[in-house]
């Protein structure tokens, strides 16, 4: 069963106790680290330069490119109650290097099997069969295609490729998207928008002393 992806509130309780230390603070070339200060985990690391932000920790490291300073880009908006906020479909579009041991993007099985059945009830619903080729069509299904979910996405891909029964075929499923976010990812955006959070109010405080 895969790892269910950090919500909000997780993210914060995973959080709470952390502190920011200023390594490098000179425009928009910074480097801050956030931890608990005498145990390294669930810590992490932003670093920005022209164009560039860098996340880098116990969640792997991302490396993402757009705007000269990147914590304009990852701002959450004053407006939205919801913070930290993050955008992880835009983001990821912006991805110019991601963790090598996750990535971003993972493949679900429970994707593909949903999209197998979808498929199998709008075939047998298009074609009116009835309830005992139904029946046949879902135990050929369930054998040569769903039984491959859970090895691979070549294996499951492979599968809908070679299955064909009762006028059923799976048509352009190169199409197809059996992926969803990494926690790794997932995480690593909200401790990006939770840390340009604390490093503005960070400033806004020294400003205002």
């Amino acid at each position: 069963m895969s790892r269910q992806n950090p919500t909000r509130q997780q993210f914060l309780k995973d959080v709470e106790k952390h502190q920011m230390r200023v390594i490098q603070d000179n425009g928009i070339h910074r480097h801050l680290h956030f931890g608990v200060p005498g145990t390294s985990c669930m810590h992490f690391q932003i670093l920005t330069f022209p164009g560039y932000l860098v996340y880098t920790g116990d969640m792997g490291s991302f490396i993402f490119q757009r705007t000269e300073d990147m914590f304009c880009f990852f701002r959450t908006s004053p407006a939205r109650k919801e913070r930290p906020y993050i955008n992880e479909d835009y983001w990821a579009e912006k991805l110019e290097a991601h963790d090598k041991h996750a990535g971003h993007e993972k493949y679900e099985p429970d994707i593909f099997k949903r999209r197998v059945i979808e498929y199998f009830r709008d075939h047998c619903r298009d074609e009116s069969l009835n309830h005992a080729d139904r029946r046949e069509l879902w135990e050929e299904v369930k054998n040569d295609v769903l039984s491959y979910a859970d090895e691979n996405e070549y294996e499951a891909r492979s599968a809908l490729t070679r299955f064909r029964s009762h006028g059923m075929e799976f048509i352009d499923t190169f199409e197809w998207d059996f992926t969803e976010y990494t926690y790794r990812y997932i995480w690593a955006c909200y401790a990006i928008a939770w840390a340009v959070m604390q490093y503005d109010e960070a400033k806004n405080t020294t400003e205002a002393a």
